[in-house]
């Protein structure tokens, strides 16, 4: 099996994928992770009307976290959007984790 070989370099992997392909990916990257950052502040909402609730409860610690990572994540989706929307017909030259983070590689599975 081809995974099993050593020194196979994934690191160096290159995809190329179209800045309209990339818009589209981008964006429902940025749904996910906003629709997740908004759910965390909902559920920590409760969590913090709630008088039966301590406010060193971890689960709010926890919410805290997700609201921060999703956040960001969501900023830096923004980010990429606008810079695929600037160029949708310029190649972008894609790491395998950067496949990965947009989702490019699900059509394949």
């Amino acid at each position: 099996m081809f995974y099993e070989f050593k020194s196979i370099n994934r690191e160096t992997w290159k995809y190329t994928y179209c800045g309209r392909e990339l818009l589209e990916a981008s964006v429902g990257c940025y749904k996910q992770y906003h629709e997740c950052e908004m759910d965390a502040r909902t559920r920590l909402a409760s969590l913090m009307i709630d008088p039966n609730v301590r406010q060193d409860d971890n689960r709010i610690a926890d919410l805290k976290r997700d609201i921060e990572h999703n956040g960001k994540q969501a900023e830096a989706c923004s980010v990429f959007m606008t810079a695929f929307e600037r160029e949708p017909d310029r190649d972008f030259y894609l790491a395998l984790g950067d496949v990965v983070f947009f989702g490019l590689n699900k059509e394949k599975i």
